[in-house]
């Protein structure tokens, strides 16, 4: 078999149904449990066979386990297991079938004490992020992983069945936690990274989505989302397998839901991006969903940790800790919507927020371990600990913004 064929991992050959896999899922990461399953049920079914037999039955697979809701499939009985042994458009294999009902219980009660079937596999990895391996050739390809013995082996005691290493270290490189494209794949992630942004976007942020932050308050306008388009950028050049043009979407349209008001601007920013048409021609139907997922994750008040590295990554650029720009935008917005309150109390609001966002029990956390974030905010720490500095610190701004208005 050839390494490449065509550019693409030669694995695939030039069956059209093979390479539309190849191109568009192998390797690309899945975040939500729905599709999680269906890869569990997919890849199981496949143990003894090969993968384009599968995925040849797909449609099938669908059809008989009810479009993969795994609490459906939970509720099925041995009534069904000899319905579908009579069903042609699976592989009527009875112990299969068994297991798969079977392996629907054990997946509801992961997302019961992981919070989802997705935070179980990031348990398996040390940072949450996919591993990209360097691999020239397909020989070169392994079948087992440390985190697929791990994870195997837990699966294992749970009572899963047909989900030994070898079908787990596929899974995992279907739903994107292994990517395992060759060096050279046109597919890979690290190649289309290399490159700089692409111009077309830039162009269309620069005409269409950085003028639009002209509407916002002062804290949120054009130069803020030009910093976090460049925080995210820099912080993105740690990460090898992150799609840049991604990375500068995400931080160009983190904050346009701030059109709607800010309490749900995160959500909002999120229903715009996916929504927008000019990037549903230009980027695949789960780049949208990841992309998505990151600005819905962007939000420093968000309790739950971001679904991706890409939602790392903005929340992380979105973190401007620079105590004269944090008091700054804090008594603007204090001055905007509480205009009742006297010097004293926007001034005590202030430093409320201070220690509430940013002081070492605060709700803020930094994601990554690059870029000037952790440093800044060790020195706001150290700030804050000095009471009678950062009272005449917030005073001396609070005058200033009140005299400018």
């Amino acid at each position: 078999m050839d390494d490449l064929i065509d550019g693409r991992c030669g694995w695939c050959g030039t069956d059209t149904l093979y390479i539309d896999y190849h191109d568009n899922e192998w390797g690309r990461p899945v975040l939500d449990d729905r599709t999680l399953f269906e890869f569990l049920i997919l890849e199981s079914a496949q143990a003894g066979l090969s993968w384009l037999t599968i995925l040849r039955k797909r449609e099938g697979y669908g059809r008989a386990f009810h479009d993969f809701d795994v609490e459906r499939v939970a509720s099925m009985t041995d009534a069904d297991v000899e319905r579908l042994m009579q069903f042609e458009g699976i592989v009527r294999n009875r112990l299969k079938i068994k297991s798969t009902i079977t392996n629907a219980r054990l997946f509801i009660g992961i997302q019961a004490e992981f919070g989802s079937f997705l935070d179980y596999i990031r348990s398996f990895f040390s940072d949450g992020t996919p591993v990209v391996h360097e691999y020239r050739r397909l020989e070169e390809l392994p079948v087992a992983s440390a985190e697929s013995d791990a994870m195997s082996r837990d699966m294992k005691k749970r009572g899963f069945k047909f989900f030994g290493t070898t079908v787990c270290y596929a899974y995992l490189q279907a739903t994107g936690f292994i990517d395992d494209h060759l060096t050279a794949c046109r597919c890979r992630a690290g190649v289309a990274n290399r490159q700089p942004v692409s111009e077309e976007l830039r162009c269309y942020v620069e005409s269409a989505i950085i003028p639009r932050y002209s509407a916002f308050d002062k804290a949120h306008r054009e130069e803020h989302v030009r910093w976090v388009i460049e925080q995210s950028l820099e912080l993105a050049s740690h990460y090898p397998s992150v799609d840049m043009n991604m990375v500068y979407i995400i931080a160009a349209f983190h904050d346009l839901g701030l059109v709607s008001g800010r309490e749900n601007h995160h959500h909002d920013s999120c229903k715009i991006l996916e929504s927008d048409n000019f990037l549903k021609a230009r980027f695949a139907p789960w780049q949208m969903r990841v992309m998505g997922c990151a600005v819905e994750d962007h939000r420093a008040s968000g309790k739950e940790k971001p679904r991706s590295i890409y939602g790392m990554i903005v929340a992380d650029a979105d973190r401007m800790i620079d105590p004269e720009t944090i008091v700054r935008r804090t008594v603007q917005y204090g001055l905007a919507n509480y205009p009742d309150l006297d010097r004293d109390a926007h001034c005590r609001r202030v430093a409320e927020h201070l220690e509430n966002k940013y002081g070492p029990s605060g709700y803020l956390k930094i994601w990554l371990p690059w870029g000037r974030n952790v440093e800044r905010l060790g020195e706001l720490h150290a700030m804050m600990s000095d009471k009678e500095k950062i009272d005449a610190f917030i005073y001396d701004i609070f005058d200033e913004e009140n005299a400018s208005r």
